[in-house]
């Protein structure tokens, strides 16, 4: 997700590019039985985790001094970016989905015409890789 969101803020102009996109959306897709079964996916899978996660990840370039050429340092390019762009976005539940889908209703989402063989490719890959579930 910060790969996506560093791609749509402009370093140069302090701005983000998101204005562009109605919504943005990060989705994990997994088995119905790995879903209910492990929470993990779901603590992962909100806000307060991802604002964490970048936040923290920022935070590891506090003591890296700049080049004397480049001026700002990295640290605080990442954390204007964090602040400009992370935030806003993650924060703005009417621009910004977060979610698990399983497998199984992203299948029977689809037309009914591709659904079948979908269906069928996706239970055979259930039976060959038990940890699908």
């Amino acid at each position: 997700m910060a790969c996506i969101a560093n791609l749509l803020w402009d370093f140069e102009n302090q701005t983000m590019g998101f204005d562009a996109y109605q919504t943005l959306g990060f989705v994990v897709i997994a088995a119905e039985e790995k879903l209910a079964d492990d929470k993990t996916f779901h603590s992962f899978v909100c806000r307060e985790h991802v604002l964490k996660t970048i936040d923290g990840r920022i935070a590891q370039y506090e003591s890296e001094t700049p080049p004397p050429a480049r001026g700002a340092s990295r640290h605080a390019d990442l954390r204007a970016w964090y602040t400009g762009c992370v935030e806003p976005l993650v924060n703005d539940p009417d621009r910004f989905r977060l979610e698990c889908l399983s497998w199984e209703s992203a299948i029977e989402a689809l037309d009914p015409r591709g659904r079948a063989g979908l269906r069928s490719f996706y239970g055979t890959c259930k039976q060959y890789d038990p940890r699908l579930g």
